[in-house]
């Protein structure tokens, strides 16, 4: 990838540039990187690999712990978020998409703070 990035989109090199540009923590930025790339071992990525049986939510138990439902779907993700006054449109279906929207449309102190949110969760 940082010898040929022709395999990678306009809009994943635009939302990497965003991640490695927060001013937060290497720790955060990793593992906002690692949930980008899917990398995290959620209940639904480990079920994938035939790691583990169940792939339900055990915060909620409503839906499938995927990227995506554990940062901003599960209902305690969603509490958290409504406190700190993030919103978003309701179309963001994919965490990719969701995250770089919220880059793109926060200011600089904002950014960090959603970062370590994610991170925090």
């Amino acid at each position: 990838m940082l010898l040929d990035n022709s395999n990678v989109s306009i809009k994943e090199q635009k939302m990497f540039k965003q991640i490695w540009s927060l001013e937060c923590p290497s720790k955060i930025r990793i593992l906002i990187w690692k949930f980008v790339q899917n990398y995290v071992p959620t209940f639904q990525n480990l079920h994938y690999r035939r790691l583990f049986a169940d792939n339900c939510c055990t915060s909620c138990g409503q839906g499938c712990e995927s990227s995506t439902h554990t940062v901003r779907d599960c209902l305690f993700s969603a509490q958290v978020w409504s406190k700190l006054d993030v919103q978003w449109p309701s179309s963001m279906i994919n965490f990719n998409e969701w995250l770089s929207w919220l880059l793109e449309n926060s200011d600089k102190n904002r950014k960090g703070v959603i970062a370590v949110t994610i991170w925090a969760i």
